[in-house]
């Protein structure tokens, strides 16, 4: 197994809940360091000469503060832009899966395979 916790459907929609409004802030956020020039993943200014010149964003500071958050509660972070988590969920057949839902959406809707991705999400009805 590659997580140690694993979320049920019901659990994973009851803390989806909780932390629905920190993922809706995880874009947006994103696009404030865009607007920066500023990189999350590199955790530096897309221009070199901004380094010097600039502190590090707040925004980061939130963005960070979020992902570390979830992390904590076993989600997994996956899109930034997007505000794209999953939920690790293992199926009745012993399988691992991604529990997928995405900023905006109204419910977790789909899963999908650990190496599957966004691309290979499937509706719950075939979980």
């Amino acid at each position: 197994m590659q997580h140690e916790k694993h979320f049920t459907l019901e659990e994973a929609r009851q803390e989806l809940r909780h932390i629905r409004r920190q993922v809706e802030q995880i874009p947006k956020l994103k696009r404030q360091l865009d607007r920066l020039s500023y990189d999350p993943y590199t955790k530096r200014y897309t221009l070199a000469n901004l380094d010097s010149l600039k502190p590090y964003p707040q925004a980061m500071e939130e963005l960070a503060q979020i992902v570390t958050e979830l992390q904590h509660k076993g989600i997994v972070v996956k899109g930034l832009d997007e505000g794209l988590i999953d939920f690790p969920h293992k199926r009745a057949n012993g399988d691992e899966v991604y529990l997928c839902w995405k900023a905006g959406e109204d419910d977790l809707q789909f899963w999908h395979m650990l190496q599957g991705g966004f691309m290979g999400r499937k509706p719950m009805s075939e979980l």
